[in-house]
């Protein structure tokens, strides 16, 4: 396969986050990183040992303008991690939750458990995301491996392919790899939120698409 192929074949529609520099809007409903607004009538914030776990990100999948066929019928997803010397720890409990209908889900005032600071997001359309080298080397017939520049986008992002650092994505826990997760979104290290994982980190998370109720995690830094 050439790079030009790549880029024709692979490529794929992704949403970016725009963390913060506007105003709050009054809609518990809208996208936020670093606060979680909103929850199922007939559930509790989540806890772990008894202690609130962070809540990490919001997304109103209606918000986006490209969505993966993996949130097929999901309006809101959201993402909780347990806390680990003030900020949301990728090697501890973790939880994403998602919604089909806004009537199953009631604002909550959002528990405060770590350092982050919150932000409301905007989304901005990507025509062409492009996979790393590492998720297409074995495709690739190239005399030079530096002639395949393209990268995905950096930033929180839905859709599209994930941002690697170190290598390709290995999902955890490992008993759920048999529901096939595949890549949905990502929360990348945000300097205005305070959100670090590890070194300059990103964090990864991926749906089953042979069990749609599991869902899968990864991270990676510098």
């Amino acid at each position: 396969m050439t790079v030009d192929e790549v880029r024709r074949l692979l490529s794929r529609p992704a949403s970016l986050g725009e963390v913060g520099g506007f105003r709050p809007p009054d809609d518990p409903r809208t996208s936020w990183l670093g606060h979680v607004l909103m929850i199922g009538r007939d559930e509790t914030w989540p806890t772990v040992d008894g202690t609130p776990l962070s809540g990490v990100c919001q997304v109103n999948v209606a918000e986006l303008p490209s969505v993966p066929e993996t949130l097929g019928g999901v309006v809101l997803m959201t993402l909780f991690m347990e806390v680990v010397d003030g900020l949301p720890d990728p090697n501890a409990t973790w939880e994403v939750r998602t919604y089909t209908s806004f009537d199953e889900l009631a604002p909550i005032e959002p528990v405060v458990a770590s350092a982050v600071r919150p932000f409301p997001m905007r989304w901005h359309a990507v025509e062409a995301d492009m996979p790393a080298w590492e998720d297409v080397s074995s495709l690739l017939d190239l005399a030079d491996p530096a002639e395949y520049s393209e990268r995905p986008h950096d930033g929180l992002k839905v859709g599209g392919w994930p941002t690697l650092i170190q290598g390709g994505t290995h999902w955890e826990p490992e008993d759920r790899r048999s529901a096939a997760p595949q890549f949905v979104w990502q929360v990348d290290s945000d300097e205005k939120t305070g959100i670090v994982w590890g070194d300059a980190g990103v964090l990864h998370l991926a749906r089953g698409t042979a069990d749609v109720d599991v869902w899968a995690l990864s991270w990676d830094q510098m």
